[in-house]
Parts: structure tokens; sequence; C-alpha cells
């Protein structure tokens, strides 16, 4: 996975075991950030996710939840 990639993805990108991949992240005019569809269709994937880093990953979602409750 891209840098781009990685850094566009959501929670809603996580789909059971695996992340899909649509969207990245690029710099604009004045370094302004832009998320914007992969370059092409074939970018388009799902990347599998270990059992170890789904785990990881729905601890740090958890974690978010309750620092917005908290705020």
């Amino acid at each position: 996975m891209r840098k781009g990639e990685a850094l566009a993805l959501t929670w809603d990108d996580l789909e059971g075991s695996a992340v899909s991949v649509t969207k990245t992240l690029t710099l604009g005019k004045n370094n302004k950030k832009i998320i914007q569809s992969t370059k092409s269709e074939a970018g388009d994937r799902k990347v599998e996710l270990d059992d170890e880093t789904i785990s990881i990953l729905k601890e740090w979602k958890h974690q978010q939840a309750q620092e917005l409750l908290e705020q």
C-alpha cells in the first residue's frame, strides 16, 4: 500500500479482515491536502490484514471513541 493510500483510509474502509483501498491523499495547490480516487480502477483493491493487526486496529478505534466521549 502506498503512503497516500494509507493516509486516506477511514474506519469505513475496514471490512472484516481487510481494508478497501479506493482513495489516496495527495497535495494540491499551496500544499492543500486532497482526497481523491486512486489513479486507475486497478488501484482499487482489498488488502487482507492478519489477526494481530485487526486486533490492534479495533483497540485503536475503541480508544478514539473513548477520547471523543471525553471531549
